[in-house]
């Protein structure tokens, strides 16, 4: 999209203050103030008084006290961008593949190492899935803006203002207000400020000697050396520094030479294509140019991965143009041979190639749900809940309130009731005395009703189906399986039913969380509350167990 306006907005489009979080993490704001806070919850980085904002949640990484950005939460104008680790993107809670422009206002792109964010009216933020974000917005926000960025006004001096309007008295108190600051550990201070270590960001000698006179290297250095000390000279911390400041030099106009090795600090590449230090910020993509052609897309180079000639970009992998993908009827791209469910789940699409979509109608299996996971549709399995009769017998209910019933007749267990849910079903157990003690009951006999059937196991093990008996395996409806597993006798019914018994005194009864708040009999209601599962078939809540037992009993025939 081109932006439109006047002239005037044309120009101030053009003319950007910038914000920069790095490591773990430390902050320059929109006025050049730096500092260091290591919260490990999520702070508003940069709002404006339209209430666009940029909010940042950060965790501890390898050390306790050590924090480093996790994620990035881009509002604009009623749409929430999520940008996270490994360059994942979510819109809304749903998971995209890049180039993508979720509103008119906004395109979302992926261009060298970085995911670039950037409206229509000049706010762009870069994040390298990593710990890196880079924010930038028009002078027409000039004296606008709040949050750990600060107030984009010209004085660093009232950078550290809270919420309320208050001047915090340091870097915690700012932070937390929008939780703690460690003392530097600077036994390694002398060895990492070498010109081989930190020290290449500020060697006039070295890679970045063009653009030391261009933005001052000092923050970067002295990032540098807190967390080289901090993780007792581990090299990566270095590499983010060096990464953070390359892209400070490159924004700016200014060069940066070859610094990276295949032995220091590498950057792997993907098949087709090869590592630059001038990546187009806008690089061709099998939707077009990403950034959707806006005069604010940048004219400086980035530092990353260049697809090589005859190839280009789909998602985050280069490509043969013939192999690039699709664009769905939401305006989501889709790279090739990627499947994708529709938002109920009643259609799987794929894409074929060349704008080549393919949909076929499909459904979730009955122990199955349709629900968002990851930012995508999907048939996701069904949760579980268990119901166990066992010894004189022992009852333990689908929502686990355990309690001992000693009846001596027939008696529902679970069933479907009050329910649309298909297939119906239902589960009896048979009690009967034993060892001559009328004190005592044990299960004779399990019988399992659905689909027009009843299988009946019977002490020992012996199988009914319809009251004749059978061999194992036997599938007497379709989709109800009746066999031996071990020393338990299973029924299972691909609707999200398993019922088992061993023959002497033990029994359960599996079913899906579909069937929560439809159930009744002695193993309730399944609802997540144990308090209110002595509900007799009228519905009134007793608190005798015998009471509960007894108005459950029933002739399975």
């Amino acid at each position: 999209m081109v932006y439109e306006g006047t002239a005037q907005q044309e120009k101030d489009l053009h003319r950007t203050k910038d914000c920069y979080i790095s490591g773990d993490p430390h902050y320059t704001t929109f006025d050049g103030k730096y500092y260091t806070f290591l919260g490990t919850c999520t702070y508003t980085l940069a709002r404006s008084c339209q209430n666009n904002t940029v909010e940042g949640k950060n965790e501890e990484r390898g050390m306790a006290g050590v924090s480093y950005l996790r994620k990035l939460y881009v509002t604009v104008s009623g749409v929430t961008v999520t940008l996270m680790k490994s360059r994942r993107t979510l819109v809304n809670g749903l998971r995209v593949s890049l180039p993508h422009s979720p509103s008119p206002l906004i395109s979302i792109s992926l261009a060298g190492q970085y995911i670039t964010l950037q409206t229509s009216f000049g706010l762009k933020v870069r994040w390298d899935g990593n710990h890196y974000a880079h924010i930038s917005v028009p002078s027409s926000y000039f004296d606008q803006m709040c949050g750990l960025c600060g107030d984009y006004d010209g004085n660093q001096n009232n950078d550290f203002t809270k919420p309320d309007g208050s001047l915090a008295g340091n870097s915690d108190q700012f932070g937390n207000s929008w939780q703690t600051e460690e003392d530097e550990d600077d036994t390694l201070e002398a060895e990492v400020s070498k010109p081989e270590n930190c020290g290449k960001l500020n060697d006039t000698q070295g890679p970045f000697r063009d653009c030391i006179n261009v933005v001052d290297p000092r923050p970067y250095f002295q990032s540098c050396v807190y967390d080289m000390c901090r993780y007792d000279g581990l090299q990566q911390t270095l590499c983010d520094q060096l990464q953070a400041y390359t892209d400070a030099c490159l924004s700016a106009g200014a060069a940066v030479n070859q610094w990276r090795e295949p032995d220091f600090c590498p950057l792997v590449c993907p098949p087709n294509s090869h590592y630059s230090l001038c990546v187009s910020p806008c690089p061709e993509t099998c939707v077009g140019p990403s950034g959707g052609g806006w005069s604010g897309c940048g004219q400086h180079c980035v530092e990353g991965c260049k697809c090589d000639p005859d190839f280009i970009l789909s998602n985050d992998r280069c490509v043969p143009l013939k192999d690039c993908g699709c664009v769905n009827l939401q305006g989501s791209y889709h790279p090739m041979n990627e499947s994708w469910y529709l938002e109920d789940c009643t259609q799987l699409c794929v894409c074929r190639g060349e704008g080549v979509i393919e949909c076929h109608s499909t459904t979730c299996a009955p122990t199955e749900i349709c629900q968002l996971q990851d930012g995508e549709y999907g048939c996701q399995a069904l949760g579980t809940s268990t119901c166990i009769a066992s010894g004189d017998p022992h009852y333990t209910t689908f929502d686990r309130r355990r309690y001992n019933f000693m009846g001596n007749c027939s008696y529902l267990m679970a069933e479907a009731c009050n329910t649309s849910l298909s297939p119906p079903f239902s589960v009896y157990a048979d009690n009967e005395h034993r060892f001559n003690r009328l004190s005592i009951t044990y299960i004779k006999a399990v019988h399992v009703h659905t689909l027009g059937v009843v299988v009946s196991v019977l002490k020992g093990g012996t199988v009914q189906v319809n009251w004749t008996t059978v061999n194992l395996p036997v599938t007497p409806a379709q989709g109800v399986s009746v066999f031996k597993s071990g020393k338990h006798y299973t029924v299972a019914a691909d609707f999200g039913v398993t019922v088992r018994y061993d023959g002497n005194h033990y029994m359960d009864i599996k079913v899906t969380s579909n069937y929560k708040n439809t159930l009744c009999g002695l193993c309730g209601d399944y609802n997540g509350n144990p308090k209110d599962d002595f509900r007799t078939p009228s519905g009134q809540l007793v608190t005798n167990a015998n009471d509960f037992g007894h108005s459950w009993n029933f002739d399975p025939k």
